[in-house]
């Protein structure tokens, strides 16, 4: 984990007296600042627009955008203050709406408490319980599982966690109301030399009912900077975003954008909202390819009457000069496109 660099008078003159004559636009490590863990963020949410330099507050650019970031993953990112110092640091990105987050046996609360801070859905009150109750735990019983001690390393939620008691399967309990849900587990092999062992994770309802999984995809990225082309299959015709309103005026697909204005609607029909509850509006603007305004919002079932919903993006989506394209995504928790994409 990169720790802060101490600072000197000497070491702030030579800095800035070697950005303000290098050509090169490779900053030498030497002279970024290294921030370490700079925190958690959600896909919704994106990077932190300022940092903590030496106790202050100080505005940041990334160089790197959500799209570099992989979901429950630490990424180095760059990025420059307002007077051009350059700092690095690591950020964990995780999904919205989190109704569980589980770091198996691991005593170091850290990852659980940073995922609780931007989760405000989450269900379970610590990061781990060895019995089920109060909705959630380990529902097995003691002998489905056994602790690899020093093998664990606390701290880390790829290499904390239980091993397991041959063919006596460990059990996790979670209640949750009726919907979609999307459940993303990890394992770690403790020992050498069984490499070749494969793990099976089941799904079942509360009456036992086994449901079909699906096999493991990369996670969503944030923002669609590069346009998705992947389709949804077998989608009903009358689900699909129908249109946006730009000053009072629906434009559909195949219509002419305005040169100025602002994306205030996004008019969505689905048969079954259920379908969509949950999902991530990405309502976009380009300029040329390049995004240029973006907001991102969960949708929710009770948002449709009858199977149609205008939704209102939470962020300002202006269109300003030419070249501009509009674009609207609706995406899963799985990073899969819940509808066609709409593109203006």
């Amino acid at each position: 984990m990169p720790t802060a660099k101490s600072s000197s008078d000497e070491y702030t003159r030579l800095s800035k007296a070697w950005r303000a004559t290098e050509s090169t636009t490779e900053e030498d490590p030497e002279f970024a600042i290294e921030l370490g863990k700079i925190g958690y963020t959600t896909l919704s949410e994106g990077l932190p627009s300022t940092v903590t330099v030496e106790g202050e507050s100080r505005a940041v650019v990334w160089e790197e955008s959500m799209a570099d970031c992989e979901v429950y993953e630490d990424t180095v990112i760059t990025g420059a203050l307002d007077d051009k110092t350059v700092v690095t640091g690591e950020i964990c990105v995780y999904p919205d709406n989190m109704y569980y987050f589980v770091d198996c046996n691991d005593e170091d609360p850290a990852e659980y408490n940073g995922v609780k801070s931007i989760s405000p859905a989450l269900k379970n009150e610590t990061a781990d319980k060895t019995e089920y109750s109060g909705g959630w735990g380990i529902s097995s019983g003691e002998g489905s599982y056994g602790d690899p001690k020093d093998k664990s390393v606390d701290g880390n939620k790829y290499t904390s966690g239980w091993y397991l008691n041959g063919s006596t399967p460990l059990e996790y309990t979670f209640e949750l109301d009726a919907g979609k849900y999307s459940v993303v587990t990890g394992s770690y092999e403790f020992w050498t030399g069984n490499a070749a062992r494969n793990m099976k994770l089941t799904v079942k309802t509360a009456d036992g009912t086994e449901l079909p999984t699906d096999e493991p995809t990369d996670e969503p990225t944030d923002e669609p900077t590069d346009e998705p082309t992947d389709e949804p299959t077998e989608e009903p015709a009358s689900d699909r975003i129908t249109g946006i309103e730009i000053g009072g005026a629906v434009y559909s697909e195949g219509d002419e954008l305005p040169e100025e204005g602002s994306i205030d609607k996004v008019m969505v029909s689905c048969e079954d909202p259920q379908l969509l509850d949950g999902c991530i509006m990405y309502t976009a603007v380009y300029r040329d390819g390049a995004l240029c305004a973006l907001s991102a919002d969960a949708i929710s079932a009770d948002m449709f009457e009858n199977g149609e919903a205008a939704i209102s993006p939470s962020k300002p989506v202006q269109l300003t000069g030419s070249g501009i394209t509009a674009a609207v995504f609706i995406w899963n928790s799985s990073g899969s496109p819940a509808l066609a994409g709409f593109k203006l």
